[in-house]
């Protein structure tokens, strides 16, 4: 079960670095193409305001879900599928 969650933990740590990238090429690329609509006289398109995720996934810490001499981020081996 400990395997389970932990792949879990992984797959939102995941998806959270993917969000934050996304808003990150959002900001760089497009957003500075959108103000530009303002110089050419295109108003009234109001970018949206998206903040990077600051939270993490907590860790495996109990001894029954984790392995003896194993820490929680290596439980599970990198590449393991979540099914």
């Amino acid at each position: 079960m400990g395997a389970h969650v932990t792949r879990l933990g992984k797959s939102l740590d995941g998806a959270v670095k993917a969000y934050n990238e996304t808003v990150g090429s959002l900001e760089r690329q497009v957003l500075v193409q959108a103000r530009r609509f303002e110089k050419h006289g295109i108003t009234g398109v109001e970018p949206p305001e998206l903040q990077p995720i600051e939270r993490q996934a907590r860790p495996l810490a109990a001894p029954e879900l984790v392995e003896p001499g194993q820490s929680a981020l290596e439980a599970v081996p990198a590449g393991a599928d979540a099914a």
